[in-house]
């Protein structure tokens, strides 16, 4: 065997193996890709996406999204977290969105935080913390301060400065739906913290709309099947409800006068 056809064959060999190993690279991100952006986390941030009502202001109704779904999704026994990057396309212009989520074992994966880059370059947020107008937060603050927020997965506890009336799946037919007045729900959890920052609001409200409105709250750890029923992926979010039918919706924190409005444009006040 010549000189020339040995290092013609050891050339081969190294090309075929690098040619294989940066296949075997490329399938295994591939496989990475695939699974994140088909897992029930993208699932949910996609269909968050696709209801933000600040988002289809800007780009349009969302079309679709990019192939291509980055980011890292954690989970363990006893829940996880996910933050997902993905293009959204809409019938305007095309932005790129990022989506924070969290899962409790035995329920499901929930939005805590979503944003996207505008034309400017500027940071929007899409799920508001809660108003700037928002009252009691110091007294909110000193009723919790002492509760630890628990990430996904650590044992709830209620906080002592939430008021307003409970239902449940099996309750929500004859508290909401058969409801003789509008019903405003919040769907939050006990883990919520811009849940427990706006309680003593929706707390304040039950009380100076009763008689013209009622104001209920639905924990989606314990009552999971009354938001999936309504498409509620993020936390707080607030329907209201008349004559059986939703009237309309807010996702996220809300200040008082916000709230205020929302009541008043189905209770004939204002």
């Amino acid at each position: 065997m010549t000189r020339k056809r040995l290092v013609l064959i050891i050339g081969g060999i190294v090309v075929g193996v690098t040619l294989i190993c940066v296949l075997a690279i490329g399938a295994i991100i591939g496989a990475i890709f695939y699974t994140i952006g088909h897992s029930d986390a993208a699932k949910v941030a996609k269909t968050f996406l696709q209801q933000n009502e600040k988002l289809r202001t800007d780009i349009g109704e969302v079309r679709d999204f990019g192939f291509f779904v980055t980011g890292d999704i954690s989970t363990h026994s006893a829940g996880g977290d996910a933050t997902l990057n993905m293009k959204v396309i809409g019938e305007r212009r095309t932005v790129n969105a990022t989506v924070a989520l969290i899962y409790k074992h035995g329920y499901e994966w929930r939005v805590t935080s979503a944003s996207y880059r505008n034309e400017a370059g500027q940071t929007v947020e899409l799920l508001d913390r809660y108003g700037a107008e928002m009252p009691g937060d110091a007294a909110t603050k000193d009723a919790t301060e002492d509760i630890d927020l628990p990430a996904a997965g650590r044992e709830r506890t209620k906080s002592g400065s939430d008021t307003v009336a409970e239902t449940s799946d099996g309750r929500f037919e004859p508290d909401v739906l058969q409801a003789d007045r509008p019903v405003l729900v919040e769907f939050g959890a006990v883990w919520c913290e811009p849940c427990r920052e706006m309680a003593p609001v929706l707390a304040e409200l039950a009380g100076e709309y009763q008689g013209r409105a009622r104001i209920i709250k639905v924990d989606v750890d314990d009552n999971p099947a009354t938001p999936r029923r309504y498409g509620v992926v993020a936390i707080p979010t607030l329907i209201l409800f008349k004559n059986g039918q939703e009237q309309e919706r807010a996702v996220g924190g809300r200040p008082r006068d916000q709230i205020r409005r929302m009541l008043d444009r189905h209770t004939g006040a204002g």
